[in-house]
């Protein structure tokens, strides 16, 4: 999980939208991500097969199959405010 971590990691931090010429486009959101303790990759928690609107961190000592993720099943990334370290 800290592979993937990391490569979270390393896709926040890219600029992707330099030099891009798209009068559409919308500027992204300002994420301060310097590093992986910065944020957790999580699960949304679904009963009856819909989803609650809560998630569930991952344990990050264990891989992607060990978490019990299914292959086309999303992974989202929470966030932790800097000054209080709860997600948001």
């Amino acid at each position: 999980m800290e592979d993937v971590k990391e490569e979270t990691l390393s896709a926040l931090k890219a600029d992707v939208a330099r030099d891009a010429f798209d009068v559409l486009a919308l500027e992204p959101p300002q994420i301060n991500v310097r590093n992986v303790d910065d944020f957790e990759l999580c699960r949304a928690i679904k009963e009856k097969g819909r989803f609650t609107g809560a998630f569930e961190v991952l344990d990050p000592n264990k891989s992607l199959r060990d978490s019990d993720i299914t292959g086309w099943e999303a992974i989202f990334v929470q966030f932790r405010d800097p000054q209080s370290g709860k997600f948001h």
